[in-house]
């Protein structure tokens, strides 16, 4: 069962505001018992759909900002 006091990286890791850095995710999965090789192939996947979501938040703040703009 998951507890801080057994994965005290999950605890360091919120602390620095939820930066999504691979080494960071890396540490976490390895903590959580993930095989070595599995690990890159998840790390990737996490990252990709990472870069997804903010590249759809930014083309929608586009959106709004011009839709603004012209509400003006």
């Amino acid at each position: 069962m998951y507890t801080e006091e057994k994965q005290p990286r999950i605890k360091a890791y919120r602390e620095r505001k939820n930066i999504m850095k691979r080494e960071v995710i890396e540490n976490l999965l390895k903590g959580l018992g993930v095989a070595e090789d599995k690990v890159k192939d998840a790390v990737d996947t996490i990252m990709t759909e990472n870069g997804n979501d903010i590249e759809r938040y930014k083309t929608s703040e586009t959106n709004l900002k011009s839709l603004l703009k012209t509400a003006n």
